[in-house]
């Protein structure tokens, strides 16, 4: 740092300035150096421009411009805290600014001393980060948002214990290459550089707490030496040398790791090339964020968002169910009426298009409502659209219309699929919300190629062919100052408690996760326009499940205990079981279900039993029956999703027949469970 006037450095020393550079300008916070009595600037990151609003040049020639920016009613007590606080190593501020544009921001800053061979103060260095975000965050919190209190105070007592270590750190180390070891440990995020073998140049604590070791025992080995997962091992191999091998910086948005404890953490991992202490050896450094925490709460966050999108979707599926019950009602009066078997076998099979209609519906709203982990797969984004049509028109109202576009061929693309449901829900429902007198919302898919995608996405863009999902509209619009905060959680437009501000950010993690992209284009008047960029998949798409095909076996004289709360799925189900040729016993109940089971010991070949009954649940009954008759099989039936079944079927082999169900499709389910081999109808493949 040749601006202090000195010595010029030794080659050691330029070196350690030289990766000390590197770190400095790769790490989103500004990075200072001041003489003691902060009449000259040593250093400053590029940082300082972005936040502050003003050049380094001028902080330079200016070493007290940082302070004339600090805002009238924190200046005096900043500057006395950074004359008085900074040298003993006590300086921990936070404060706001005025940047160049006028608006104001809040500054986390930190400072410690650096001392020579004979404890005097030469320099004083520290690091500077915006918080304004997380400022607003945690107001927005304090107005009744319980989870993210939670998260405020678990990241400031985080906070809190970080800096005590990098202040007791710091009090240890020298100039040189123990400066660039405090400004590494100044950071609370992971810190790495790895050469082409892979073996650690450096580490900062952090990686060293989450591998169970220290900075000196890491330095020299690799992740195999202490990593719990070989997985996670030749992963990290991989993008290592896709980064040194390729030249080109890889962002990594979820980077599951496995730390000492065995519990695995999310981090967010950013891997740029370099030269290691100013060789020409290549080597890649990573800075990571740990966002388990913050994953979690947005998956909370769409559960509640999913659930905010059922609400507005009641009406129109009650309109919907109540048409479809009209066709069944109506036709089924008109079998009793008919005057011949022809004309009541056609009004049966109204009666079972109306019905199968009806289960349709009622698996989209299972899929859209269902919380569970991500589960990507490769799917066909038109066909996307296409399933969910039906139920964004009943969202947008008569008042609006929906236009959908859909390229030709199969759009390929490795998402989750009710979360990009969710995605397109909250999008429609924004759009349909800027137009309060009516308007066209357009929802159109594209094939695009790698420059096609940069081109129009900018640097965040897939570098590589995309499919692209477009929703636009012709209501208000948004100004500038509203789309530069667009994403921001806890942002709305919205009044009277109408938004929560968590549905678009909760659009951009998930679109973020997927490996794609989301911007938006507006102007007040003219409307707007959400693009999202997903990668193009290899391979087919997935289908979704379907009950399976083909004519049922018939019965080889088996017995079936049927048990059914609701007496008339309990009739059906039985007449359809006798109508393939099974000897069926039937229950109300479990209590009943134990009674028969007694007075028929040897001729039980098959428990089918709901799974949620009065008093008695299916599985209680199960365990109960199977200890009296241990080689007898168990088919769960139920009209809730597997997810919501977890807590009462836990992880039970036994097979689930989700409802409604036909009586080709129970007697296929049935034939499939009694020819299974192994105990009680299980295989490898047999969970639910």
């Amino acid at each position: 740092m040749t601006r202090s006037g000195r010595t010029p450095p030794t080659d050691d020393s330029a070196a350690s300035d030289d990766t000390f550079r590197q770190l400095a300008e790769s790490i989103d916070a500004v990075f200072w150096m001041t003489t003691p009595d902060k009449d000259q600037m040593l250093y400053v990151s590029p940082a300082f421009e972005r936040i502050w609003g003003r050049t380094c040049a001028a902080l330079y020639e200016r070493p007290r411009l940082w302070l004339e920016a600090i805002h009238p009613e924190d200046r005096e007590r900043i500057l006395a805290a950074a004359l008085s606080q900074q040298a003993p190593g006590r300086y921990a501020e936070e404060y706001r600014i005025v940047d160049g544009q006028g608006r104001t921001r809040w500054i986390r800053d930190r400072a410690f001393p650096i001392r020579d061979a004979a404890g005097r103060v030469v320099r004083i260095a520290g690091v500077a980060e915006d918080i304004t975000p997380y400022r607003e965050a945690v107001e927005a919190a304090r107005q009744g948002e319980a989870a993210v209190r939670v998260l405020h105070e678990q990241l400031e007592a985080r906070v809190e214990r970080r800096t005590e270590e990098l202040r007791t750190a710091n009090e240890a180390l020298a100039l040189g290459e123990r400066t660039l070891r405090q400004v590494i440990d100044l950071v609370p995020h992971f810190v790495f550089a790895k050469d082409l073998e892979g073996r650690f140049l450096f580490v900062n604590q952090a990686v060293a707490e989450a591998y169970g070791s220290s900075v000196e025992a890491l330095r020299g080995k690799t992740d195999a030496d202490y990593a719990r997962s070989d997985e996670e091992v030749a992963r990290f191999r991989a993008d290592d040398l896709e980064v040194i091998q390729g030249g080109k910086p890889k962002v990594i948005l979820d980077e599951p790791i496995t730390d000492a404890q065995g519990r695995v953490r999310h981090l967010r991992t950013v891997k740029i090339p370099f030269t290691y202490s100013g060789t020409s050896s290549p080597a890649v450094l990573g800075v990571a964020i740990d966002v388990t925490e913050q994953l979690r709460l947005e998956a909370q966050l769409l559960q509640a968002q999913k659930m905010e999108g059922l609400g507005r979707l009641a009406g129109g599926v009650a309109h919907d169910f109540n048409n479809l019950l009209t066709v069944i009602l109506g036709y089924a009066q008109m079998i009793l009426a008919a005057p011949s078997p022809q004309e009541a076998h056609q009004h049966a099979e109204r009666i079972r298009d109306a019905a199968g209609r009806a289960s349709a519906l009622t698996g989209r709203l299972l899929t859209f409502a269902r919380g569970h982990a991500a589960d990507p797969r490769v799917i066909d984004a038109n066909a996307l659209v296409r399933e969910i049509e039906h139920l964004l028109r009943r969202v947008v109202g008569e008042s609006v219309t929906l236009e959908v576009y859909l390229a030709p061929g199969v759009l390929a693309a490795k998402v989750d699929t009710s979360q990009m449901e969710q995605v397109l829900v909250n999008l429609v429902v924004n759009a349909r919300d800027a137009m309060p007198h009516g308007g066209t919302i357009g929802i159109v898919t594209r094939q695009l190629d790698g420059p096609e995608a940069r081109r129009k996405g900018g640097p965040f863009a897939p570098d590589r062919p995309c499919v692209e999902l477009e929703v636009s509209d012709t209501g208000t619009g948004m100004a500038p100052a509203t789309m530069a905060r667009l994403f921001e959680p806890f942002f709305t437009t919205k009044t009277g408690g109408q938004g929560t501000g968590l549905g678009l950010a909760t659009c951009y993690g998930i679109v973020r996760r997927a490996g794609g992209h989301i911007w938006a284009e507006s102007a007040p008047g003219v409307g707007s326009t959400f693009r999202i960029l997903l990668p193009r998949a290899e391979g087919a798409p997935s289908a979704r499940a379907a009950s399976g095909g083909g004519e049922p076996s018939p019965s080889r004289g088996e017995t079936v205990l049927v048990v059914e709360d609701n007496p008339a799925v309990r009739d059906v189900t039985v007449a359809a079981l006798e109508h393939h040729g099974y000897r069926v016993l039937k229950a109300a109940g479990a209590a009943e279900a134990l009674q028969v089971a007694r007075r028929h010991p040897d001729a039980l070949d098959l428990i089918l039993t709901d799974v949620i009954m009065p008093e008695t649940s299916g599985p209680e009954l199960v365990k109960e029956l199977l200890r009296e008759h241990p080689k007898t099989r168990v088919l769960y039936v139920s009209g809730y999703s597997p997810d919501a079944l977890r807590e009462e079927i836990g992880q039970s082999e036994h097979t689930l027949l989700l409802k409604p169900f036909s009586p080709v499709s129970l007697a296929l389910k049935v034939r499939e469970v009694l020819d299974r081999a192994g105990p009680n109808g299980a295989s490898p493949s047999a969970g639910i």
